[in-house]
């Protein structure tokens, strides 16, 4: 049913290099090319210290099951838990906005 919809993302690890002050610099680095199926879950606006924040929580279906909490989809979503228990994986996705 979902195989249909699935669709070719982009996965990235999170590298991190120090520069030359000692400061942590994080940049993704390319991984490899997976199908998955991305579905909106939840959606909140909230404003927080007169910042207005968004947050928006997806799920997405794949069969790949070599991901880990982390890397980023797309550079657009962070992975946040993984269930693999089943034939398909499914993963939890929070928006990088």
């Amino acid at each position: 049913m979902f195989n249909s919809q699935m669709k070719k993302v982009d996965v990235y690890t999170i590298s991190a290099t120090k520069n030359e002050y000692e400061e942590e610099i994080k940049s993704p680095v390319f991984l490899k090319t997976i199908l998955m199926f991305i579905s909106l879950k939840t959606y909140n606006n909230y404003t927080s210290n007169d910042i207005k924040l968004q947050e928006v929580s997806h799920v997405g279906i794949t069969t790949n099951k070599t991901l880990e909490k982390g890397m980023v989809i797309n550079n657009q979503y962070t992975i946040e838990f993984i269930n693999n228990d089943g034939r398909d994986s499914i993963v939890y996705l929070k928006q990088v906005v």
